[in-house]
């Protein structure tokens, strides 16, 4: 008897999820099909703000995400700056962490967890041991949640928020699936709040076919658009992806 592959439809590059996803769950096969629904662009930091970071420095500087380090990066290489060596990095999680590493910044502080809550979970007892308010600057997309920011400002910490990115819907989504194919998926992943309003801006959801997603804020989205029960991936880990296929 031939062993049943899942097919899961991801919102996402190909590139950026490869080394995440896994190919087996328990005993069966997976067959991803990641779809790119966002595109990203470089937003201008003021040289100002550069030059004075690169001369006084902060405490902290905290990566969100590997998007975020490749945007700060940039920025820094374009105006020939570079981050005082006194302020500490910190990243919310494991794989911002290593790309923090690869571009030079050598992470001071993660936790193992991804998640903002895992991370201001363990942070705040980094921040207590100080004995001062924290400075820090944080890396961010434009008009992101802001989340992070309202929680490290009720520690007490000054918080400059530095928009080095926007997010933006790709014009034409190419689904490799027809209207059929994409009614027989096992399960429709979505990664981000934007990613789902610039795939059903285009493609219908398919009736149906279970909803998946990372993070409640992308399943408290769903639920306003009338996903009644988005399956919300366990500690945004996606080796427990077939928690969700059951």
């Amino acid at each position: 008897m031939a062993e049943k592959s899942f097919r899961i439809l991801i919102t996402g590059d190909k590139q950026d999820l490869a080394s995440r996803l896994p190919k087996q769950s328990a005993h069966t096969s997976l067959e991803w099909i990641p779809v790119p629904v966002l595109q990203f662009e470089a937003i201008p930091v003021s040289k100002m703000a550069l030059s004075r970071l690169s001369e006084v420095p902060v405490d902290w500087i905290i990566f969100t995400s590997p998007r975020a380090v490749r945007f700060w990066s940039q920025a820094l290489l374009n105006e020939g700056y570079e981050m005082h060596t006194d302020t500490k990095v910190a990243c919310i999680g494991e794989r911002t962490a290593l790309a923090a590493d690869t571009d030079g910044f050598t992470p001071d502080f993660f936790p193992l967890l991804p998640g903002t809550e895992e991370f201001l979970a363990e942070f705040e007892l980094t921040l207590k041991a100080q004995r001062r308010p924290a400075t820090i600057i944080v890396p961010s997309a434009e008009k992101g949640r802001g989340d992070l920011q309202k929680s490290l400002l009720a520690l007490g910490c000054q918080v400059l928020t530095l928009p080095v990115y926007r997010t933006k819907p790709i014009k034409n989504i190419q689904v490799p699936l027809t209207s059929e194919e994409l009614a027989d998926l096992d399960l429709l992943f979505f990664t981000s709040p934007s990613s789902v309003k610039a795939f059903t801006a285009q493609v219908p959801l398919p009736a149906g076919v279970p909803i998946g997603c990372l993070g409640t804020y992308t399943a408290t989205h769903l639920k306003k658009m009338g996903v009644s029960s988005p399956r919300i991936l366990p500690s945004a880990d996606y080796e427990r992806i077939g928690e969700l296929l059951c």
